[in-house]
């Protein structure tokens, strides 16, 4: 019962910042400031590498149990 309370809290305490960066990455893309650009490249690796990582351990747990369909289990893509 802890173990489903901490995941939950700690999901919706994801979401709120993940809307929260991306919110701020917009207004630095919308600026279209050359100073920034190095800020905008590390972000969006740090995302993308996550979202890969987040695929994979999925595409393994479906791997594992046995999933026949090959549909993406992520429905969220940023």
């Amino acid at each position: 019962m802890l173990d489903y309370q901490l995941d939950t809290a700690m999901i919706q305490w994801m979401e709120l910042n993940a809307k929260m960066m991306l919110r701020k990455l917009h207004e630095v893309l919308r600026k279209k400031n050359k100073k920034d650009w190095f800020h905008v490249f590390l972000t969006m690796f740090i995302l993308l590498h996550n979202l890969e990582v987040v695929y994979q351990s999925q595409e393994e747990y479906a791997n594992l149990y046995g999933n026949a369909v090959r549909t993406p289990l992520i429905t969220f893509c940023v």
